[in-house]
């Protein structure tokens, strides 16, 4: 068949030629059925980059599905009476993994939700506090966000298979370090104890954590095979943003906050209405008890001679 024109009206005759002449290729480019072709595979060689993303392969995949399609109906309609081909179907390695890689791109959003979910169940179950857990999971949450940041802007990958499997495995990396410093935090304020005794008893612990993972993740670094260079360089941008995070952001929110409580605390009104107050007044003492009751001389002179304490002030 080579050197001839197609698509052509004479397939089946052609066929039967072409497998007489070359009987190696039954079996893996076609199969005959009672001296009949009952499926054939012909191959085209393009020039398309094998390592391209799935979004990238998408627009050439759907061409040539539409190019078949209206090849198969013109020869139909051209060539009507040599009897039904069957319908084509375009098959590719290329066009396989792209499509499984659509799809998991496309349920990467779902699937980082529900790890998200699950690691803020976690969390609240450790620190028994809402408001410990949201801070810890905004912490994931941002550990998540720069890392997508270096995955676009730094190193202007395209958002792959890859890249959304690492972002929903390495949620489960990301709510470490903070639900490290956070239940050092719980437990040091059941002492009574601050933030920086929590740094302290932690911080040590987490970095080295960070450091170990990360130089695991060197080798990957080195490879060839560019599928584990990049899973290691996210790995690497991912620990560092989790450390730091977990070691300046939380101790500064939790500072925040503890500061915050200590002038509420500070400012609140303490309403002191007794004969002990109004002792202190008559003593001399030049203290006002902040939110004491302020009353007038005669009426306040009339109270207290009127309690059983006034012999006591007198004497």
């Amino acid at each position: 068949m080579r050197g001839q024109a197609w698509p052509t009206s004479d397939f089946l005759p052609q066929l039967r030629h072409f497998v007489r002449e070359s009987p190696r290729w039954v079996g893996d480019h076609m199969d005959i059925d009672r001296g009949t072709a009952a499926w054939s595979q012909l191959d085209f060689n393009v020039e398309v980059d094998i390592w391209s993303s799935g979004r990238q392969v998408q627009p050439y995949m759907d061409l040539w599905e539409e190019t078949v399609v209206r090849v198969h109906r013109e020869v139909t309609e051209k060539h009507s009476s040599a009897g039904y081909l069957g319908t084509p179907v375009p098959v590719s390695d290329l066009f396989q993994r792209a499509e499984a890689e659509s799809r998991v791109v496309n349920s990467a959003l779902s699937s980082w939700l529900v790890s998200v979910a699950c690691a803020l169940i976690a969390l609240g179950i450790f620190t028994q506090s809402l408001w410990l857990s949201g801070i810890a999971c905004f912490a994931m949450l941002s550990t998540a966000a720069c890392s997508l940041f270096f995955i676009t802007s730094v190193f202007h990958w395209s958002f792959g298979l890859m890249e959304a499997v690492s972002l929903i495995i390495f949620c489960g990396f990301s709510v470490d370090y903070p639900l490290h410093v956070v239940q050092a935090y719980v437990h040091e304020r059941q002492r009574g104890a601050k933030v920086q005794d929590a740094i302290n008893e932690v911080g040590s612990a987490v970095a080295s954590g960070c450091v170990t993972t990360c130089g695991a993740a060197v080798f990957l670094l080195f490879c060839q095979i560019r599928i584990f260079t990049r899973f290691g360089q996210v790995l690497v941008v991912n620990m560092v943003c989790s450390l730091v995070f977990a070691l300046l952001w939380i101790p500064a929110v939790l500072e925040l906050s503890n500061h915050g409580l200590d002038l509420r605390q500070k400012r609140a009104p303490r309403g002191v209405d007794s004969d002990e107050g109004y002792a202190m007044g008559l003593l001399g003492e030049g203290r006002q008890t902040p939110g004491a009751v302020i009353r007038a001389p005669e009426r306040l002179m009339l109270e207290v001679d009127e309690s059983e304490g006034f012999a006591a002030l007198r004497g």
